[in-house]
């Protein structure tokens, strides 16, 4: 069964079971709080990306930690906040990516 959440689930959830192959769709009575309360206790984080393409080696493993450095150069944190880098990493040929944690 597909199970359907948000404020919009309802109304696409049909088509994509019917795309998958999925014969049963749940939507549940209040499907659009499971947003608000995910959006109320999410923590708060603010991203920056930078982007780099190219393989994974020492030599570029020394460019990624300067580009990590530079991008949380100047920046003061809010305190109690913690900063952590995270590399989206991917196999040649492949859309998926890992992410670990720099």
């Amino acid at each position: 069964a597909l199970v359907s959440f948000g404020g919009a689930g309802g109304q696409h959830a049909c088509d994509i079971a019917r795309l998958l192959g999925v014969n049963r769709v749940l939507v549940p009575r209040h499907a659009s709080v499971l947003s608000a309360v995910g959006i109320g206790t999410a923590p708060i984080v603010a991203e920056k990306l930078v982007p780099w393409g190219g393989r994974l080696d020492a030599e570029s493993a020394v460019l990624i930690t300067d580009a990590i450095a530079k991008a949380f150069d100047g920046e003061s944190a809010p305190e109690g906040s913690t900063s952590r880098a995270f590399l989206a990493l991917r196999f040649s040929g492949t859309a998926a990516t890992l992410s670990i944690e720099a």
